[in-house]
């Protein structure tokens, strides 16, 4: 357990946020294997900000409404999406 507590906190989430979005742009919906990779990765964003790890900002970055005004909606949200 100490070694992923370890792995976690040296985690850099912008990097990885960047890393995310660019899966996501480049995946179809039926593309199970790397949708299964977005959904591991949406789990450990997660649990990193439930475990008081990292807050909802440094994990999932700042989140911008149409009028680039910050909404309080924090996680899990595409930027591409309509929901």
């Amino acid at each position: 357990m100490e070694q992923l507590l370890r792995f976690v906190t040296f985690i850099d989430w912008a990097v990885l946020r960047d890393q995310k979005l660019a899966v996501q742009q480049c995946i179809g919906d039926d593309d199970e294997l790397l949708t299964g990779l977005l959904n591991l990765l949406d789990a450990l964003q997660d649990a990193a900000v439930d475990d008081g790890i990292a807050t909802d900002s440094e994990v999932f970055g700042p989140m911008l409404d149409e009028h680039n005004y910050p909404t309080n909606q924090q996680r899990n949200v595409c930027a591409n999406c309509d929901d």
